[in-house]
């Protein structure tokens, strides 16, 4: 079968992922260009891509390779900004077949996209944010059975105290070390382009404004029970879209409603909790155990500290959010000097020996349990 050859526009840092675990992008897809935006600082810089030296580029018109598809990944600018994206990617259409958007875009952006599509006569666009329906090809997710199926196999669930705090690589690294072990992973994931590394993306149903929220862990459970059913894995990995609730009455997040609905669904064997970076209160953390246990029915195993920053006095004096990445061997100092005599583990997955200790963790806690075959 034909490999899809794929360009990234606009590259940004979220798009990490795919040069660290380029090796786990599924064969039926071959990124062969990228490109981002002038200022971003990234063009003209070397990445290692699958163990090979690429070049950002700062337009597509430089693009050296013919490409099928153009992904579009997620990005937060300026309509300003975005207004610039999309004309790069509308002087491009008639080189490509198919456009992937996974970026929310304004109306007349997207209405544009579509129109500039259809005239092409051969792009076709693909935008993440339109698919929320049910499948009917998947009768399962039909069943008006009002009770939760069990499933007999261990559960790894990732979710976050806010966006941006390393769910997906989490999960990624997940991924890497129990596939490099010998085991058969079934895996869904928080991103809308899982598939390009081979697994499944959070389904769109969980989205759709016109399903009730107490039929919605229903059908998730059955979700998973058909995966669990048709795949046989030794272990499932979800990662939870969403933070687990409101920052405050001005930024509520959706109030974490959909990882309640998850969490209602199935019953997790193992929770790696996500957080924002906190130096300042330690005890933070047990309020958060709390909060998953009596909110969510289940008990953080470990938190992963990420490098986001809240800063509190822009918050408090403006009453925006405003958040910085701060360098990793600040997290790090600050987990071995505020952390380490914590109740339960805190780690960050971006150090040295994280994954083997997180992967031990996880076999640790889930040799006892009956579901496990591994």
């Amino acid at each position: 079968m034909k490999c899809e050859k794929i360009g990234i526009y606009p590259f940004n840092n979220d798009c990490n992922v795919f040069l660290q675990y380029s090796d786990l992008i599924s064969s039926d897809y071959r990124i062969c260009e990228l490109a981002s935006l002038t200022g971003w600082g990234l063009t003209d810089k070397k990445v290692q891509l699958y163990s090979k030296d690429y070049q950002i580029k700062s337009s597509l018109q430089e693009f050296e390779q013919t490409v099928d598809s153009l992904f579009v990944p997620e990005f937060d600018v300026s309509e300003q900004v975005e207004n610039i994206i999309v004309n790069e990617i509308v002087n491009y259409i008639p080189k490509i077949s198919k456009i992937m958007c996974f970026a929310k875009l304004t109306d007349n952006n997207l209405h544009r996209l579509k129109s500039e599509c259809n005239e092409s006569g051969k792009c076709v666009l693909y935008y993440a944010y339109e698919n929320n329906k049910i499948d009917d090809n998947k009768p399962y997710l039909k069943n008006d059975e009002v009770y939760l199926e069990q499933i007999d196999i261990p559960i790894i669930a990732v979710a976050g105290m806010w966006e941006n705090t390393d769910k997906f690589t989490t999960s990624m690294v997940l991924r890497d070390k129990f596939l490099k072990e010998g085991y058969k992973v079934t895996q869904i994931g928080s991103r809308k382009y899982c598939e390009l590394f081979g697994f499944h993306s959070f389904p769109d149903f969980m989205l759709n404004p016109e399903i009730s929220e107490n039929k919605k862990p229903l059908l998730f459970n059955r979700y998973i029970k058909n995966l669990a059913e048709n795949e046989k894995p030794d272990v499932i990995i979800i990662g939870v879209p969403g933070s687990i609730q409101s920052f405050n009455e001005k930024h509520t997040n959706h109030f974490g409603i959909l990882p309640y609905l998850v969490f209602q669904s199935v019953l997790v064997d193992f929770l790696v909790m996500c957080t924002f970076y906190e130096s300042s209160s330690p005890e933070f953390l047990e309020e958060v155990f709390n909060l998953c246990k009596y909110r969510l029915s289940c008990e953080v195993d470990v938190y992963h500290m990420s490098n986001l920053f809240f800063d509190m006095d822009e918050i408090l004096e403006k009453g925006l959010i405003f958040t910085n990445k701060l360098p990793l061997e600040m997290v790090e100092r600050t987990i071995e000097e505020k952390y380490s005599e914590s109740r339960l583990p805190v780690i960050n997955i971006h150090q040295k020996d994280s994954a083997d200790k997180l992967y031990n963790m996880i076999l640790d806690k889930l040799s006892n349990d009956v579901k496990i075959m591994i």
